[in-house]
């Protein structure tokens, strides 16, 4: 191998301290100056310096994108840990609205007032379900948005391409685009 091609590969390569900061910001969740702290020996620098060096070794490209796979990683395992879907939660906010509905009619049949607890658990559960479906509709406009503009943005490309291919005459034709 030659010696251009082994620094060009060492280049791309984090330096033992760089990867230990992106691990401490990325998977860690420290603070740059923090994660500078622990990687870097910075017992006798000023706070001042530790924050630039700290930012500017953040700022390096290769370090960043190894932040950025460290709080993917993150995100899969604490997304592996936790399971809880929609559903589950929907379902077990249904049996308490269920069951306190079941404990109000109760109370009124046997000529008692509702408990405190029974009608704000009715109130709580009612409202945790309409923030989840207001923000299942949210993500759903979201997507929706997104995925209108990705087709405005197809189909001027494809105006851009065909325009490219005819020249000046296309002027004159007019194309029926399928989207």
């Amino acid at each position: 191998m030659s010696g251009k091609r082994k620094k060009k590969i060492n280049a791309d390569r984090l330096t033992p301290r760089q990867e230990n900061f992106a691990y401490l910001v990325g998977y860690e969740k420290y603070t740059y100056s923090s994660a500078y702290r622990k990687a870097y020996s910075s017992d006798k620098m000023k706070e001042q310096s530790i924050w630039t060096n700290a930012s500017s070794t953040a700022k390096i490209a290769k370090v960043s994108n190894r932040i950025d796979y460290f709080r993917e990683q993150r995100l899969k395992e604490e997304r592996r840990k936790f399971k809880w879907t929609i559903s589950e939660a929907e379902s077990e906010l249904r049996t308490v609205l269920e069951k306190n509905k079941q404990d109000l009619i109760r109370a009124e049949e046997n000529g008692e007032s509702a408990k405190h607890a029974t009608n704000d658990a009715i109130i709580r559960a009612v409202d945790a379900l309409n923030a989840m479906s207001k923000r299942i509709e949210d993500d759903e406009n979201e997507l929706a948005l997104r995925k209108a503009k990705a087709d405005a943005e197809t189909a001027e490309i494809k105006n851009r391409l065909l325009k490219e291919k005819i020249g000046d005459e296309g002027e004159k034709i007019i194309f029926d685009i399928n989207l």
